[in-house]
């Protein structure tokens, strides 16, 4: 069966682009993933959800048992199932260790699959109700799934339970330790140990429920600030034809490296140029055009955060006041430079940058939500100045990662390289970009950005009260119902289907990434049809268009 990946858009718009988005959101990939099947099940109800009237204070005989600190973090140790209103997960030998405070602490990941292909990631937070060890779910907080053809029935799902820490203390606030950061050894130590393994109901299957549909049309006339779900993708981007110049740059590690040739593929890029800076062994910086001198133009440059101190530095090196001015700054081979278009390298009538993404890349997973926020806050002034240069500044989580692929020789580094504290930090970095930064980039506030001893860059130039924007797009969800199958490591995606009419996580993510250009595009021409502007950039258009035909 094929599995459709969630996308948690934080993205804000006006009428026909809103509906625009949402259709772009239903228009996506089909992730390959395998389907177990499972007798338990029951109809989803909105009704009698479960609630506790008082707390129990007994305890099971095998409560404070030596043993129980391991039996805790095996999937086996525990069992799913349904009761009339919740979805249930406690101990199988629920009489030995009822209401044990050692189970309090436990962490579990849940999926749901539909019948109908679509997958899911379940954001709610289990609750403990009556005891301590008894997680419950109400059936009515699971998503519905999106009706994608009119007669479609009703699917059934199965819900996918992974226990990822039978013991985590600090899960809820991301911080392990009290610390900015947390040494991997050290809560291994406490018996903090990631397991990965699958609960099952008593009988060894998937808890299965029956789920609800919604309508497109209604999904449709919500305000939404999350995309519920992907569906099967066309071929190829569905291109509107942009200004005589759209400059997109990505900045940020390797996955954002991998991505550039599934964007510029589509949008019919073939002029691409790279430059690899020692001591890195792949392209620090690309450049990808049509070759016209208009159309889109894509441009990355490598960095990521790390723990060091000269991460500011890094990023005010990264020069995107123009794409002459970038482009002029990375020394890519004389025989592509030698045929960049005029258009380009103009310093007469420079071109801005129209979208940028940033990606904080997986190089600093020691970080809890402490160190996090405070590395955010000194690079304040840094990424203010970045975004202040664009138009639309879309923020990029770090995506899923399976910790079951990391080496062993990089030690238990999965208690801390882990999805549940991925999820902590993408709430410290979307509180940064909706609170601090928005608030810098529209006072102008991009203040100065030191980049040596001696030497600022220029302060931005945003006049105060009109920020360009700046959002969240959420990759997390996406990649968090990737098959393992489709990984090459675990963070990374597998690309082997590219060219043979194939669709990956990268060319999911593609789709994603343009459909945020293209609001922000059509925002712009909604503005300018309104005040009455804009012919000749649509005559402009009509004949690019005619000699893409």
């Amino acid at each position: 069966m094929s599995a459709l990946a969630p996308l948690g858009r934080q993205l804000k718009g006006i009428g026909a682009t809103r509906l625009a988005l949402v259709v772009a959101c239903s228009l996506a990939l089909v992730l390959l993933h395998s389907l177990a099947s499972g007798p338990a099940s029951s109809t989803r109800s909105r009704n009698n959800r479960t609630s506790a009237s008082y707390l129990t204070t007994s305890l099971g005989s095998g409560c404070s048992s030596p043993w129980l600190l391991s039996l805790r973090n095996q999937a086996a140790f525990w069992t799913a199932s349904l009761s009339p209103s919740s979805l249930l997960i406690q101990p199988k030998d629920n009489v030995t260790y009822y209401n044990c405070p050692e189970l309090s602490l436990a962490v579990f990941s849940l999926r749901l699959h539909y019948s109908n292909g679509q997958s899911h990631l379940i954001s709610t937070p289990l609750s403990q109700l009556s005891s301590m060890g008894l997680y419950s779910l109400p059936l009515d907080a699971l998503p519905p799934a999106i009706r994608i053809n009119e007669e479609e029935p009703a699917p059934q799902a199965e819900v996918e339970i992974l226990l990822e820490f039978g013991f985590y203390p600090g899960a809820a606030s991301g911080q392990p330790c009290a610390g900015a950061t947390c040494q991997p050894a050290e809560l291994s130590r406490m018996g903090v140990e990631w397991s990965g393994g699958e609960v099952l109901t008593e009988d060894g299957e998937r808890v299965k429920v029956q789920v609800e549909l919604a309508r497109r049309e209604a999904v449709a006339q919500e305000d939404l600030e999350q995309c519920p779900t992907l569906s099967p993708l066309p071929p190829t981007i569905a291109l509107v034809v942009p200004r005589p110049i759209t400059w997109v740059h990505l900045l940020g590690d390797s996955n954002l490296r991998h991505l550039i040739p599934h964007l510029a593929r589509p949008l019919g890029l073939q002029h691409c140029t790279s430059y690899t800076r020692k001591p890195e062994p792949y392209p620090t910086e690309w450049m990808c055009h049509d070759g016209s001198g208009g159309g889109v133009v894509l441009t990355f440059a490598w960095w990521f955060l790390t723990t060091d101190q000269n991460d500011a530095l890094n990023l005010g090196r990264i020069d995107l006041s123009s794409l002459s001015t970038f482009l002029s700054s990375i020394p890519f081979p004389s025989s592509t430079t030698a045929s960049f278009p005029s258009s380009f390298l103009s310093s007469t009538a420079p071109t801005s940058l129209t979208h940028l993404f940033i990606s904080l890349g997986s190089h600093a997973p020691l970080y809890t939500t402490l160190g996090l926020t405070s590395a955010l806050t000194k690079l304040l002034p840094a990424f203010a100045t970045q975004v202040s240069r664009a138009r639309t500044t879309s923020f990029l989580p770090t995506t899923a990662v399976n910790p079951a692929a990391i080496p062993q020789n990089y030690g238990p580094q999965a208690v801390m390289r882990n999805n549940v504290m991925l999820k902590r930090t993408h709430e410290v970095l979307q509180r940064f970009v909706e609170g601090e930064l928005s608030e810098a980039v529209a006072q102008g506030r991009g203040g100065k950005v030191i980049l040596g001893e001696g030497v600022e860059e220029e302060e931005n130039m945003s006049e105060e009260g009109e920020g360009p924007e700046v959002e969240m797009l959420d990759v997390f969800s996406l990649s968090a119902v990737v098959p393992t199958s489709m990984m090459v490591d675990s963070v990374h995606f597998k690309e082997e289907d590219m060219g043979a009419g194939g669709e990956g996580v990268y060319d999911a993510w593609a789709r994603i990434m343009w459909t945020a250009v293209e609001r922000r595009l059509g925002d712009e021409r909604l503005e300018e049809e309104a005040e009455g502007v804009g012919e000749e950039a649509r005559e402009w258009e009509e004949e690019q268009s005619e000699g893409l035909r």
